[in-house]
């Protein structure tokens, strides 16, 4: 459907740019024609009322014939300059109109992957959960058995709240009335306590090292810092071989806090730092990325560091992996 849109497009701009040229080229044949026909009754008149060969060329010195030249000038240069101007317009208009449409297409494809990805997210647990709880009703005995299964339904049960908190969340901040809430909050505190949560869940993949300074007070949201600080830190995790190395810092430079996440994983090619940050994309393909998620986390991180008016910058770690730095104003 895309692709014969496309066709559509491409075949209506040529048939208008074709349709233009051929009428500016028969504008100027009938000038041309106009002119021709004018002289040649400027030359019998002239030749006739002064009784000379109709081979002569007096007629050229003649006021007239330097009227009717000059009209014939200025039609010329009217036709050429005012389709160069609409040319212009024409094709500054086609190139919005085809750039417009690239972009259409390309949050049709995001949208598509959001779906699908979020139907991924949603059966994970969905199915875990249903076995867990079939094989409760299958009245087990074992103790031990049966708190794994309710523990593993309350995992369950939190990534399916995290991440409907991640879609609300999403769809609030694009509302141009939502305001974020702020009071001082110590989020050395928060960072902490949200690390600890993540290092519990993710203790057999990965390695959490951390540098965080005491007592920093942020005015913010406690559950929009919490956002921020967790899809950092879970991207880094999701993205990096295991066990990931997940360097995390937040400390105070200059008239700024800073907070910087690292991680030694595949990276982030330099030509999508800034596209990553756009609603549901993800780099990659649905059907060949093997890591889950939405495409909305790092949205939200880019929502939450422009309320705040701070700054957020994507480079490269060293040896491999991303470095992600946010900065907000102190």
């Amino acid at each position: 459907m895309k692709s014969r849109s496309l066709l559509f497009f491409y075949l209506l701009v040529t048939y208008v740019f074709a349709s233009f040229i051929w009428w500016s080229y028969l504008l100027l044949q009938k000038n041309e024609q106009s002119f021709e026909d004018r002289i040649q009754l400027e030359k019998i008149s002239f030749n006739h009322k002064n009784n000379l060969p109709e081979s002569s060329l007096n007629y050229l010195d003649t006021p007239t014939y330097h009227a009717i030249h000059e009209r014939y000038l200025r039609q010329k240069l009217m036709i050429i300059g005012e389709g160069s101007v609409f040319l212009l317009l024409l094709s500054v208009g086609c190139i919005r109109l085809w750039l417009t449409f690239r972009k259409e297409m390309a949050l049709a494809r995001q949208q598509n992957n959001f779906l699908l990805s979020i139907t991924h997210e949603l059966k994970s647990p969905l199915a875990s959960m249903k076995l867990s709880l079939q094989t409760i009703l299958k009245r087990v005995t074992l103790e031990d058995k049966f708190r794994r299964l309710a523990e593993n339904s309350v995992e369950d049960v939190d990534r399916l709240t995290a991440l409907v908190d991640n879609i609300l969340f999403a769809v609030r901040m694009e509302d141009a009335a939502f305001l974020l809430p702020k009071e001082p909050e110590n989020i050395s505190i928060i960072t902490n306590n949200v690390l600890q949560k993540i290092v519990a869940a993710n203790s057999e993949t990965a390695h959490i090292h951390s540098e965080i300074a005491e007592n920093i007070l942020l005015e913010t949201d406690k559950m929009a810092f919490t956002s921020l600080l967790q899809n950092l830190v879970e991207n880094a995790i999701k993205y990096s071989p295991a066990p990931a190395e997940v360097e995390v810092k937040l400390h105070k430079s200059a008239n700024t806090f800073v907070l910087e996440v690292k991680d030694n994983g595949i990276g982030i090619p330099e030509k999508e730092r800034n596209l990553i940050f756009n609603k549901f994309y993800r780099i990659g393909n649905e059907d060949t990325r093997n890591t889950k998620g939405t495409g909305i986390g790092l949205f939200i991180v880019k929502k939450i560091v422009e309320m705040h008016k701070g700054n957020i910058t994507v480079a490269d770690n060293q040896p491999k992996g991303t470095a992600i730095t946010v900065e907000f104003p102190a």
